[in-house]
This record gives C-alpha cells, sequence and structure tokens, in this order.
C-alpha cells in the first residue's frame, strides 16, 4: 500500500493513501469519495486508528478493482477469484481490528 508523507491540504483527511497512487488510471473522484465516507463513519482517532482505516480503505478499493477486473474478463477472469478472496479475509481482519481497538481506546 502507498503511503504519502509531508503536509496535508488543510481540511484535508489525514490519511496516508494518495488517490493519485492508489488508483492508477481509475476514477480517483471515487477513490476519494470513499476515503471520505470510510473517514465520516469511523472518525478515527490518532495515527493507529487512521493506520487501520487506511488498510480498511484499501481493501475495499482492491475488492472493487478485482470485482471489475473479473467482470470485463468473464470466464477468463477465475484467476482473479482467489485474489479477491484474500483482500475480502483481509478487509474483515482489518475491520474486526479497528472495531475492537475503537472499542477499547
Amino acid at each position: 500500500m502507498a503511503r504519502v508523507t509531508g503536509k496535508r491540504r488543510e481540511g484535508a483527511f489525514k490519511t496516508g493513501l494518495d488517490p493519485d497512487v492508489e488508483t492508477q488510471s481509475e476514477d480517483r473522484a471515487a477513490f476519494r469519495e470513499l476515503i471520505a465516507q470510510y473517514y465520516q463513519r469511523f472518525h478515527p482517532n490518532g495515527p493507529a486508528e487512521r493506520c487501520l482505516l487506511d488498510d480498511l480503505i484499501y481493501c475495499d478499493w482492491s475488492i472493487r478493482r478485482f470485482q471489475r477486473l473479473q467482470a470485463e474478463a468473464g470466464n477468463q477472469g477465475l484467476e482473479w477469484y482467489s485474489l479477491l478472496a484474500s483482500k475480502a479475509a483481509a478487509y474483515e481482519s482489518a475491520l474486526k481490528t479497528l472495531r475492537d481497538y475503537q472499542a477499547n481506546h
């Protein structure tokens, strides 16, 4: 997962995700909207929660990417299934970790 360093625009989310890097040729506005939706939902407090939330967002975006690629590939896309399953498991794990962390801190 790409991380960005340096100063952020005022009012921007303090995320380590960079839409210019993460989306490649995909819809950057959609990725920014996904980030905003997650940050509005979870309100991370501190760098640990932001890191967990960034992992969750990255997994969600990757799942969406794999689903698009699999749909485009049709029957040829069966090899994408294991990648999709792997990201789905990572998403569930990141979500559980974030919820547990927020409940205990």
